[in-house]
């Protein structure tokens, strides 16, 4: 099993997971314990497709502030609404700020670190996937 990379300097790094389904965010209807063993499979594959790129020497992040599109790749023609979507990208997002670094918390005013900005989208594809495109933000 192989990540699919495509990278270019002034792209910054776009890498596709293949044979990866997410769930349908908040309209799993599971356990808990289902729940946390499913997000730590999502984690564990981002986590996966990481450290290969690493050992390839193809692991080329751009500079900070990052702008980071997640997409959804799906062979359902229905989709997800954007809030579902967002919900179904939440193990991918924690997974790739752990990757970048980003602290997982909010400041004393519950802000957010700023040095990310984070989009959820889907397209239709005839396998199951994730992409993930990292690019310095206001250069996309």
């Amino acid at each position: 099993m192989s990540v699919g990379v495509q990278l270019s300097p002034s792209d910054g790094l776009v890498f596709t997971i293949p044979r990866f389904q997410l769930g349908r965010g908040e309209n799993n209807r599971e356990h808990h314990m289902v729940t946390a063993k499913r997000v730590a499979k999502e984690r564990g594959r981002v986590a996966w497709a990481w450290t290969e790129l690493r050992l390839r020497g193809q692991l080329k992040i751009p500079p900070a502030p990052w702008a980071v599109l997640m997409v959804r790749c799906t062979p359902s023609s229905e989709g997800l609404d954007k809030d579902n979507n967002v919900a179904a990208c939440k193990a991918v997002r924690d997974q790739v700020a752990a990757e970048l670094g980003l602290p997982n918390h909010r400041d004393a005013k519950g802000n957010e670190p700023e040095r990310a900005s984070w989009e959820c989208a889907q397209e239709l594809r005839a396998q199951w996937a994730v992409r993930i495109e990292i690019r310095t933000r206001g250069l996309s």
